[in-house]
Order: C-alpha cells, then structure tokens, then sequence
C-alpha cells in the first residue's frame, strides 16, 4: 500500500501478476485511496480495481478480491483484510 504499482510497473512485475491473477488461488489486493465513495484520492492506485474487474469477467474461475482502505494504519483496515482473507 505504500506506493502506486501499476502506474510505473516493469515487465517483470507485469509478468508476475498475469502468473499470481491466472494462478486459480485466491488474491486479495489492498489497495489505499484508490476507492472511495467521495472521490479518488490517488488515481494511480485505482487502475488495480479495473484490472482485476476485467480479469474476472474473462476468468470466471479466479479468485480475485480488491479492497480499499482509508488508513493502512488503522486497525479498522487490519481486521476488513483479515476477514477477506479468511473467506477468500
């Protein structure tokens, strides 16, 4: 959560995405102002909920979940990525 990765992401890091996002195992990607019901505080962090919205449209079989939070240092957050991961 500490930095945007898809606004400047390498081919290697491309690459290991398509194999995590195509792998069948459940995802769970956290993502911070990237979504919110106000408005987007950070853009770059946004581009990850389209992506995936996309990836599973086409692979009905993946297991991917973005969650967005207002504070990664909030215990809130800790407990929804918890929660997530338990049911993913």
């Amino acid at each position: 959560m500490a930095t945007p990765v898809l606004a400047t992401v390498s081919e290697r890091q491309w690459d290991a995405l398509k194999r995590v996002a195509i792998a069948g195992k459940p995802v769970v990607y956290v993502t911070k102002g990237g979504q919110t019901a106000e408005r987007v505080s950070d853009p770059d962090r946004a581009l990850i909920h389209g992506l995936l919205r996309t990836l599973r449209r086409e692979e009905m079989d993946s297991r991917l979940i973005t969650l967005d939070v207002q504070s990664a240092a909030s215990p809130a957050a800790h407990r929804a990525i918890e929660r997530i991961l338990h049911v993913a």
